[in-house]
């Protein structure tokens, strides 16, 4: 099952707030997913582990399959998504309780899904001209519409 509990969103936020006030360090935070790309499940793993990221303090990062096999570890998409989701979260000068209120929702949403395997990278996401394929684009859109209509506010 995917990892949504908002209590463990609050346990990293004090870690990451207390690193950055202790420490001169860049703290990089973005989190591996159970799920792997090409999946549905990974873009809402993505979306969950992104949307605290900037309340916290921290820069993406390392938008990664926790159990990456050759050539099923990462697109492109999966930054670009959680880049996406940060700056929404920041344009809408959200509060560490509204960034909350919104994983909370998302926690709901994805309540109960299950971890999806990995696609090999070069069937979900044309390398030579810097986009996923279309059953992927769907499956991403999908997803950000959903944000959408719990809230986040895309460009």
């Amino acid at each position: 099952k995917l990892h949504s509990d908002p209590l463990a969103s609050w346990g990293t936020s004090v870690v990451c707030q207390v690193f950055n006030t202790k420490s001169n360090y860049i703290l990089y935070s973005g989190g591996y997913t159970l799920s792997g790309p090409g999946s549905e499940a990974a873009l809402v793993e993505r979306a969950l582990f992104s949307v605290h990221i900037p309340i916290d303090g921290c820069n993406v990062s390392y938008p990664r399959h926790a159990r990456a096999e050759v050539n099923k570890a990462q697109t492109p998409l999966e930054a670009e998504f959680a880049w996406e989701i940060t700056q929404a979260v920041m344009r809408m000068k959200m509060t560490r309780g509204q960034a909350d209120t919104l994983y909370r929702k998302m926690a709901e949403w994805a309540e109960g899904r299950d971890a999806e395997p990995a696609m090999d990278v070069r069937d979900c996401y044309d390398w030579v001209r810097h986009r996923p394929m279309p059953a992927y684009k769907e499956k991403y859109l999908r997803v950000k519409d959903d944000l959408s209509r719990m809230g986040l506010q895309f460009e």
